[in-house]
């Protein structure tokens, strides 16, 4: 998820913050807040796959686009 000046959230670093979600006819299952516009969740991709480097999700987007080629 992305919006118009939200590049930048730095300014929000150690200060509580509440996000919701309003979903209508889908299932909502997980989300993260990447630390920089990769994307990357830092977490375990399993078995890996196209695009990732190792068992972590250190490339974020970049692993998507290269998996779409």
């Amino acid at each position: 998820m992305r919006w118009q000046g939200g590049e930048d959230l730095s300014v929000l670093r150690g200060q509580p913050v509440r996000l919701h979600f309003e979903l209508t006819g889908g299932s909502f299952y997980a989300f993260w807040v990447s630390q920089d516009a990769t994307g990357r969740s830092d977490g375990y991709v399993a078995a890996g796959g196209p695009g990732y480097t190792g068992s972590r999700d250190t490339v974020g987007r970049k692993a998507l686009q290269l998996n779409s080629r």
